[in-house]
């Protein structure tokens, strides 16, 4: 299943505080139609885990993977990185 790091988590729990979201919402990753083709990586907070995902918990935070990305995501990382427009999520190989 997709890993979440420390950083990451941190970074969603600020995002998820600065919206007034509920503390109990988890964050969901799921794919959608990319404008050049494809499937895009989305985020959203949410309440509950639709039918099919993966539900997993990790550094307090509860994850939620669509069926139609949890494959591909399933040896990868979300992960939080500087970078010169601020921090930012980014998907890496999971560590072993």
């Amino acid at each position: 299943m997709l890993q979440l790091s420390s950083r990451a988590a941190s970074l969603l729990d600020q995002a998820r505080e600065s919206q007034g979201i509920p503390e109990h919402f988890g964050v969901r990753v799921y794919g959608e139609a990319a404008p050049q083709g494809g499937t895009a990586i989305g985020i959203a907070f949410t309440e509950t885990p639709e039918q099919g995902d993966e539900v997993g918990e990790q550094d307090g935070t509860n994850l939620f993977v669509a069926p139609e990305v949890a494959g591909p995501l399933a040896e990868a990382l979300l992960d939080a990185e500087e970078s010169p427009e601020g921090v930012r999520l980014t998907l890496k190989t999971a560590p072993e």
